[in-house]
């Protein structure tokens, strides 16, 4: 787990720099680099990629059920791996950018545990040592360059994670109108969720589960409300006259 404010993302971490199954928490590898591709004019939003058979892969999304052949925009898809965790989309911008390209791009952005070796569902390529990783610090420090908008395009990416349809972990104990941009993974074994929220404080909440998935559940939801509701009456006790500094508060 990581958190923290804007700033400071990982001011609170607890083992942030274990490494877990990044399950769909990957395609962040996708938007950040497509982002940074298309202010560096190496590709235009509008451009089209070919949704060919071999990308048909199941689980979430709705690409999956569309005929093959159809020609889909850049900007589009990359929404689309974000907000539904679309497979199909996911795997055809793995291969647009080169899967290879996306662990590099990370560790030029101080991604230090990050790793992205393998499409949605090869699951062969574990056995060969080839897998997705992320750890709570990492992701927490990509989201801190978000928020801060010091990454290409961190509004565009921002306005995307906005649009994340998976709402019952990190919010189900907030505010139902509080802005959150976040995105989820769900893996066997694993659950995770972590993003930006657009409390009066804004901060960053990152956490990654390896679990039973009611217990995951349990976790993210109850771990999520308490941060809030701590956040929110060190806000309240600040305006209630107290003297205390942005930086010699927790969050």
């Amino acid at each position: 787990m990581a958190c923290g404010p804007l700033d400071n993302p990982t001011l609170v971490s607890v083992a942030g720099d274990k490494t877990f199954e990044s399950a769909s928490l990957v395609k962040l590898a996708i938007l950040v680099e497509l982002a940074r591709r298309l202010e560096a004019g190496q590709c235009q939003p509008e451009d089209r990629l070919v949704f060919e058979e071999r990308f048909r892969v199941g689980g979430s999304g709705h690409l999956h059920k569309e005929p093959s052949g159809g020609r889909y925009r850049l900007d589009d898809l990359a929404e689309w791996t974000i907000s539904e965790s679309d497979n199909v989309a996911t795997d055809m911008l793995f291969d647009y950018l080169e899967l290879d390209t996306l662990e590099p791009a990370m560790r030029t952005l101080g991604m230090k545990q990050m790793t992205v070796r393998r499409t949605i569902f090869a699951f062969e390529e574990i056995d060969r040592g080839r897998d997705n990783l992320i750890s709570a610090d990492d992701l927490a420090n990509l989201y801190g360059k978000i928020a801060r908008q010091e990454l290409p395009r961190s509004e565009w990416m921002l306005g995307i994670l906005q649009k994340t349809h998976r709402h019952d972990l990190l919010q189900a104990k907030l505010p139902k109108d509080l802005k959150v941009a976040h995105k989820s993974g769900e893996l066997a074994g694993f659950l995770h969720d972590g993003g930006i929220l657009y409390a009066e404080r804004p901060y960053i909440l990152v956490i990654l589960t390896q679990a039973e998935k009611s217990d995951s559940e349990r976790f993210i939801r109850g771990l999520s409300g308490g941060i809030y509701e701590t956040v929110k009456g060190e806000g309240n006790s600040s305006r209630g006259g107290q003297d205390h500094r942005a930086d010699e508060k927790i969050l």
